[in-house]
């Protein structure tokens, strides 16, 4: 079987032509290089030309939802990954993981103009696309069989800290924990501490912090600063996936070599630093 792979150069394009080939199927993966797809012509010659059997169109992937009550409209952005994550807060911070936010960012300050009005972030979610495996003890009903497979769908990421807003990304929830997004309810209706929350005031914290990331790195580039400097989170080290190895030579043998050890930090030291940091939005 013949199968075209769009996004191959994303995360999840990439994961799909592999496994594909691991199956035996005859897997081609274009990247927007290769394929335009938004151009129906090139697209319309390009699967004329290759006759896939199959098409699993991977690029683009993440998704804005919107939602209104009366205090307003409310945006967010849904990133689908091959791979369990979540929003690090840390990684934001040492300018690592500013893919989500700046979306956030783009699409509530051009808000007018793609929703018609001024919206507010609601916050970022990562959505796992797998075919999950439910193991158990015992024989389950068709019923405890969907509530199992529903948690491993489960998306994680930042939420704003509204009620009425976790409402209406979850109908369902009463109280306890929600099977679709990182919150839940006390019983007395507020929120639970294990929610992955931030105020309105925090995420426009956040937004002004990465543009200022974005200055910063810019001005480095430009600047002419290509010091071969990488970091150590815990356990992960950027060399472990880098395609320019041949190129950096990073040798941790040689004693002029060494990782920029990054600390962990809690959520709320990162929030209050992030607030001296930041930047006027306007």
């Amino acid at each position: 079987m013949k199968v075209l792979v769009t996004g191959y150069s994303g995360q999840l394009g990439y994961d799909v032509v592999r496994e594909g080939k691991a199956r035996g199927y005859e897997m081609y993966g274009t990247s927007s290089l290769d394929l335009d797809i938004r151009d129906k012509y090139g697209v319309y010659t390009y699967v004329e030309m290759l006759k896939p059997n199959v098409i699993i169109h991977c690029a683009a992937y993440t998704a804005v939802d919107k939602a209104e009550d009366e205090t307003g409209m409310y945006l967010r952005v849904i990133d689908y990954k091959s791979s369990e994550k979540e929003l690090n807060l840390t990684e934001v911070y040492y300018g690592l993981a500013l893919q989500m936010l700046t979306y956030l960012d783009i699409i509530i300050t051009h808000s007018p103009h793609i929703v018609g009005k001024t919206a507010n972030p609601a916050g970022v979610l990562y959505f796992h696309v797998h075919n999950p495996i439910i193991n158990a003890s015992r024989m389950l009903t068709i019923d405890e069989i969907e509530a199992e497979i529903m948690k491993q769908f489960k998306m994680n990421g930042l939420l704003l800290s509204d009620e009425n807003v976790i409402r209406l990304m979850d109908r369902s929830l009463d109280n306890g924990s929600s099977q679709i997004i990182s919150a839940g309810f006390k019983k007395d209706g507020s929120l639970t501490k294990a929610s992955k929350v931030a105020s309105q005031e925090d995420f426009v914290d956040l937004r002004s912090y990465i543009r200022n990331k974005y200055v910063e790195t810019g001005n480095d580039i430009i600047s002419g600063v290509v010091d071969i400097d990488p970091f150590k989170l815990k356990d992960k080290l950027p060399c472990t996936f880098c395609s320019f190895k041949s190129v950096c030579q990073f040798d941790r043998s040689i004693d002029s070599n060494e990782y920029r050890k990054l600390t962990p930090k809690s959520k709320e030291d990162i929030l209050e630093a992030i607030r001296k940091d930041g930047v006027d939005l306007d």
